[in-house]
């Protein structure tokens, strides 16, 4: 029950109109997301392709689109040892995440709904991928399942490439500011 008042929570902040993107070492939060993943399922193989610093245009709900996507990965798993595999190629304008694993691939009558709230998804609240595909577009990036079968399914995320700086704009208000201090 926990679970799904936080991603309502995170839904919601999702339509505030308040939202100010800065950079943010994507990396870092992978990697963090990656930890979290290997504690919490101690069976699962994971192999990363991550640099060490990546960053994108995004804020601090940016861990819940790794953290869903992860989870799904292991917890949507038959196989006897889940395996998960992460790569990160970053780029002049965009940043590439993949995220695969060797699940039992997701049947077709679900694929055209994953991303949408769906009632019904059996033990699952059904937030998970719709609270992925709402952040993404929230960051102006795309998200979208590049391939499933019985080897497993990929998933694919890209997002604004960002500079180490902080890319947010500061308030209109502060050149004001600056101008009155001088």
């Amino acid at each position: 029950m926990s679970t799904v008042i936080d991603d309502v929570r995170v839904l919601l902040r999702t339509t505030e109109g308040s939202y100010r993107p800065e950079s943010v070492d994507a990396a870092r939060v992978l990697a963090d997301e990656v930890r979290k993943l290997e504690t919490e399922w101690e069976t699962v193989d994971v192999e990363t392709s991550i640099p060490d610093r990546v960053f994108v245009r995004a804020d601090d709900l940016l861990a819940r689109i790794f953290g869903n996507l992860l989870s799904n990965a292991v917890e949507h798993n038959d196989a006897a040892t889940p395996r998960v595999l992460i790569a990160v190629e970053p780029g002049p304008e965009t940043v590439r995440f993949e995220i695969a694993d060797n699940g039992p691939g997701i049947p077709e009558p679900e694929r055209d709904a994953l991303f949408d709230r769906v009632e019904s998804r059996g033990s699952t609240h059904g937030l998970g991928l719709y609270l992925v595909d709402r952040l993404v577009a929230r960051y102006d990036g795309t998200v979208e399942l590049t391939e499933t079968g019985p080897e497993g399914s990929r998933f694919a995320v890209e997002l604004p490439a960002a500079s180490s700086e902080r890319d947010e704009k500061p308030p209109e208000d502060a050149a004001m500011t600056a101008l009155l201090v001088e």
